[in-house]
């Protein structure tokens, strides 16, 4: 009976991503509002213009990450954070649609690359995790969005 509850135990500790609504410090590098110094994103994206980008902010706090300045606001909690992943990891979730998108970020000084993949298969409650960033393609419709960020 021991040897069957220890191992169950332990799987809540083995967790390879952790909630960033537990480990608040690994949210800490994101954290901030930042403006949108450009972006890579399919064609037909309505945030494609110029002059729609220098309106774009993204607020990252704890739990929440809010892009606003565009044709309408978005809004996702993060549920996961890692940054020891190789490229660092970031999983948000869309309160409205229940789904889960995976992402990667990188951070230098001022400057914050997040690229996510907004764009599920069928009905899939979760994205792919782009491996790189150079998969963000303005050619491709169903590629993850690359945003580049600079610290406000």
């Amino acid at each position: 009976m021991y040897v069957l509850v220890m191992p169950v135990a332990l799987i809540g500790f083995l967790d390879p991503l952790p909630y960033a609504a537990q480990t608040g410090e690994m949210t800490a590098p994101l954290l901030g509002t930042w403006r949108v110094r450009d972006l890579v994103d399919g064609p037909g994206s309505p945030r494609v213009g110029k002059d729609v980008i220098k309106r774009l902010r993204v607020q990252i706090t704890g739990k929440r990450l809010v892009i606003a300045g565009g044709e309408e606001r978005e809004d996702y909690v993060i549920v996961g954070v890692n940054p020891t992943r190789g490229p660092a990891a970031i999983d948000v979730r869309d309160l409205t649609t229940g789904r889960t998108y995976r992402g990667i970020y990188e951070r230098e000084g001022k400057r914050l690359r997040i690229c996510i993949q907004f764009w599920t298969r069928g009905d899939a409650r979760t994205s792919v995790r782009p491996e790189s960033f150079k998969e963000a393609d303005p050619a491709n419709v169903f590629g993850p969005t690359l945003y580049l960020l600079e610290l406000d």
